[in-house]
């Protein structure tokens, strides 16, 4: 497992939490000598929070995120990674490899890009893209709140929505087990007509299920369907093997 290396990384990130909450606040505010009408006040209608966020609370919100998030130098030295960054580079099948705690592209050309990017989002905070060959990464400069030249790479999903997320989804719904299988099938972009192939029944079957999936759902098409799921908050970054197996 990747650790964090650099508590300074971490410190960064909870300043510009902080930071961007205040600044938030700071831009509801009138002028000061504006007048303004009768309503509550901009900090009243402010949701309330305990205060800033410790280590162990900000490094459980990022692994939350089901996107690969990792926190790079100019040279590419890992400062920190997610669980989602973690198993995306201990994989083995994306374009980068970890050399002690230097990310490397193992294509020059890939490498080179990367680093580019990486340069712009710390010296110009400019955001961009950069095609692997396995997927896309966008380099996002830190917010105006940090004092450490580093950058996040936030990392291109392998599917549309987790295993877990479409067993959740599909308990919620009521799907049967075999509707929960179509579903799956649908969301990586499969026709009714290989699905029937595939689990070996006829095609007539296989649109039944459809339409029972879409009644239950309450959606009008496939295409909603998948746009909808595209939309779920992610449902696996902060739980661990025992709990997964609970929503299998």
């Amino acid at each position: 497992m990747l650790r964090l290396t650099d508590e300074g990384s971490t410190e960064s990130i909870r300043r510009l939490v902080n930071r961007s909450r205040d600044s938030a606040m700071n831009l509801c505010m009138p002028p000061p000598q504006a007048t303004l009408p009768a309503v509550a006040s901009p900090a009243d209608r402010t949701v309330p929070t305990a205060g800033p966020l410790d280590d162990r609370s900000l490094r459980a919100l990022l692994d939350a995120i089901d996107y690969g998030t990792l926190l790079v130098d100019e040279a590419l030295g890992l400062h920190w990674c997610n669980r989602i960054g973690q198993r995306w580079l201990g994989a083995g099948s994306s374009d980068l490899e970890l050399k002690g705690m230097m990310l490397h592209g193992k294509d020059a050309a890939v490498d080179a890009a990367l680093r580019r990017a990486v340069r712009l989002a710390i010296d110009r905070r400019v955001q961009s893209l950069v095609d692997l060959m396995d997927r896309s990464v966008a380099v996002v400069p830190l917010g105006m709140g940090s004092d450490r030249r580093l950058a996040s790479l936030v990392v291109e999903r392998a599917e549309l929505c987790s295993h877990y997320t479409l067993a959740a989804f599909s308990r919620q719904h009521q799907l049967s087990p075999a509707e929960a299988g179509v579903l799956r099938l649908l969301v990586r972009g499969m026709a009714p007509e290989a699905i029937a192939r595939r689990n070996g029944v006829a095609l007539s079957t296989v649109r039944t299920q459809v339409i029972s999936i879409r009644a239950k759902t309450g959606v009008a098409s496939v295409r909603e369907l998948v746009n909808r799921l595209s939309r779920i908050p992610p449902m696996v970054g902060v739980l661990d093997e025992e709990s997964l197996t609970v929503l299998s």
